[in-house]
């Protein structure tokens, strides 16, 4: 008999502290690993005594740098798909010297703070580059994986040929790589198949994609120093950026939200060649998660304030086009997620937690920004046929 079917506990993984599961290794990185190919395993429940034991003995012997080992993936792309995207998720992994060195004392840290006091002074600005601190990680443990994911897309970049798509932000945007943090989510499940199938029936020639879980616009900033080399600075490629839910889900005003927003895309304009689609924030429905930002902010759902900064944003964005000519604009498909008969404003079919859209979802989304970046596309290279 074959292996059962993979559920949603099984494809978390390991590292999530559940058992029983079975997932695939990350293959080794054909550049690190001298063009060896490596072979999937499968991890399988050992009795209880054994586990118990083994983690004791891991916790007790090792030291923390050592635990900090890669995640393992389940493979997120069939094995006919063409090799179109440069970072295939089961693809790669990083060498040791390629890690970066975690930020001194993070393991003492204390991660209870919240990223907005409740006098509304928020500890990191949306318009300033900043890695993750304590004030955006809820634990030790994430921010192992925050760093680790980033010099995975460091890697990812570095080895990028020629993309002439680029698709930045957060999860949402993540998922089409199938992970979270680079550990497999069961919300991203048939996500990559949707990209890939996307892809089929347009013209690009090469994707990249440079999206962590949870990442805000601070974040995105600090990152771009990095993954963003010389190679991809000096390619007039399509960039589709979509960054700033998670400003607003972790305490900060559609004001500050939106003024984040805009200077990444200002980052990519002055620091690049690049044209720039910059999404307006989808609709989210997981109110619950506002009592975790109140005080300061305390309001009842997240409509009002996505609609504050998404007018915010389009206001910065007109100003952006008087300057950048041809090369930004504004991507609105929110509507499309929008539900008039649910509590929570939004198509569950669509977007099952109330955040993150499924595989359904991604298609339509992908439908509607199609012709926006083909747009974009075409007025790249209208400006390079005349000259500027």
């Amino acid at each position: 008999m074959g292996s059962p079917p993979p559920t949603p506990e099984r494809l978390r993984g390991i590292g999530e502290g559940k058992q029983g599961m079975e997932r695939s290794n990350l293959l080794p990185d054909k550049q690190a690993a001298g063009n060896q190919e490596g072979n999937p395993t499968v991890w399988r429940q050992p009795p209880r005594s054994a586990v118990c034991i083994a983690v004791a003995t891991c916790c007790l012997l090792l030291p923390p740098a050592v635990l900090a080992r890669p995640r393992q993936l389940k493979r997120v792309r069939p094995a006919d798909a063409p090799d179109w995207w440069t970072n295939d998720a089961a693809g790669m992994k990083l060498a040791h010297s390629a890690r970066s060195t975690m930020p001194p004392g993070y393991l003492a840290w204390d991660y209870t703070p919240k990223l907005c006091n409740p006098n509304g002074t928020c500890n990191e600005a949306t318009d300033l580059p900043s890695p993750r601190t304590r004030f955006s990680t809820p634990g030790r443990r994430q921010m192992q994986d925050w760093w680790y994911t980033h010099d995975w897309f460091v890697a990812a970049a570095r080895r990028a040929t020629d993309p002439d798509l680029i698709l930045i932000g957060d999860s949402i945007t993540e998922s089409y790589v199938g992970s979270s943090m680079l550990r497999s989510s069961y919300r991203c499940d048939g996500v990559p198949e949707a990209l890939l199938d996307w892809t089929k029936s347009s013209p690009w020639r090469e994707g990249l994609v440079l999206a962590i879980s949870g990442d805000q616009t601070q974040h995105l900033l600090w990152r771009f120093t990095e993954e963003f080399p010389a190679q991809l600075r000096a390619r007039r490629a399509v960039v589709n950026l979509h960054i700033g839910t998670n400003n607003l889900g972790a305490g900060h005003l559609p004001s500050d939200t939106a003024r984040g927003v805009r200077a990444c895309a200002a980052w990519l304009l002055h620091s690049t060649n690049s044209s720039v689609l910059v999404n307006l924030l989808l609709p989210r429905g997981d109110n619950h998660r506002l009592k975790g930002i109140c005080p300061p902010r305390c309001f009842q759902a997240f409509a009002p304030a996505i609609s504050r900064a998404n007018e915010l944003i389009t206001q910065h964005v007109r100003e952006l086009s008087r300057q950048f000519s041809g090369r930004v604009a504004l991507a609105s498909c929110g509507h499309l997620f929008s539900s008039s008969t649910t509590p929570s404003n939004v198509n569950k079919r669509l977007m099952p937690d109330s955040l993150h859209p499924n595989e359904a979802g991604h298609r339509l989304l992908l439908s509607c920004l199609g012709p926006q970046l083909l747009a974009l596309r075409r007025r790249t290279a209208r400006t390079v046929v005349d000259g500027h």
